[in-house]
């Protein structure tokens, strides 16, 4: 997978503390973080829970996107979930394009002509009366 996946606000990705990050973790395994703010596609403000359950803020944490190596310092990541979806939506997307797949235009209708996918963003759905 070649393509970076966008950070937003709320969503989760695994954080790897250090041995010196001052944070408790259980077994080395990764915490959970929520993305609280976002500087560009790799650099991301958290909130990170420890392996208790509690809150702590970490700022201009570095984002580890798919198949990019992760640093020795302390870093966030995407789950695996997060990079098996992306790769899928990034193959439908060449499907789309390249005129294959079940959702390819076969008769020359897209499907937001057909009311199928509504193409204007925060718009109401337009076949609701």
């Amino acid at each position: 997978m070649s393509a970076v996946i966008i950070p937003t606000p709320g969503r989760i990705v695994w954080f790897h503390a250090t041995e010196h990050d001052g944070i408790a973790r259980l077994n080395g395994q990764p915490l959970a973080a929520i993305i609280t703010g976002i500087h560009n596609d790799r650099l991301v403000n958290l909130a990170v829970f420890d392996a208790y359950g509690n809150a702590q803020q970490r700022s201009n944490v570095t984002l580890a996107q798919p198949d990019e190596d992760r640093p020795n310092h302390a870093h966030a990541s995407w789950m695996p979930y997060q990079i098996g979806q992306a790769a899928k939506t990034e193959q439908l997307q060449e499907q789309l394009q390249g005129g294959e797949g079940p959702f390819a235009e076969t008769d020359g209708t897209s499907a937001s002509e057909t009311g199928l996918v509504n193409t204007t963003p925060d718009a109401p759905d337009a076949q609701q009366q």
